[in-house]
């Protein structure tokens, strides 16, 4: 069987969707050039979160001026994954799952995400991964992500106190690599 083994860890970070969020002081994280987001998202809601059924599961955004990276969910009437990241000049590429694979993301249990860049515009170099598996791949617009300084790393929502596309579920064991994981 390929993919991750079976995600056994009893200990995560539980979000409500309403007022929880980690947030990473913004000058600590410099996007690099190359990029993979590892995580393992649990839930048993199908809604993705409170505003428009979004929610957050890493990202570096404030959800106005200042977007740089985002791996979100996305439910009712959605029921997908996206990855999206702004190159220094505002120019976005994204990608997004037809709909939640491998099953339904309600299931209550633990999947793993990892979304790759590999910092080229070459086709199809941005890929998303759910439970081991390509789901979804897409060409970036631009190379290079953007780094706002105002703009904090966050888990479970966007870096804005008053925006409410918080996570609800558990998320765990996130990693954010300077290099292609894909393989």
């Amino acid at each position: 069987k390929s993919g991750p083994p079976p995600f056994l860890n009893q200990y995560s970070y539980n979000f409500d969707g309403i007022n929880d969020a980690i947030r990473e002081e913004a000058l600590s994280f410099i996007p690099p050039p190359v990029i993979s987001i590892s995580v393992w998202v649990k839930t048993d809601f199908t809604t993705g979160g409170d505003a428009t059924n979004i929610g957050y599961i890493v990202g570096k955004d404030d959800v106005s001026s200042a977007r740089d990276i985002i791996l979100n969910y996305r439910g009712t009437g959605y029921n997908k994954l996206s990855f999206a990241f702004w190159s220094p000049s505002g120019v976005l590429s994204s990608i997004a799952s037809p709909t939640f694979p491998l099953g339904n993301p309600a299931d209550g249990a633990w999947h793993h995400i990892l979304a790759t860049w590999d910092g080229t515009t070459d086709a199809n170099k941005i890929q998303l991964f759910v439970d081991g598996s390509l789901v979804a791949q897409a060409t970036a617009n631009d190379t290079g992500i953007r780094n706002s300084l105002t703009t904090n790393l966050t888990v479970g929502g966007p870096d804005n106190a008053t925006n409410t596309r918080l996570f609800y579920g558990n998320i765990d064991e996130v990693a954010i690599f300077n290099t292609d994981q894909s393989a």
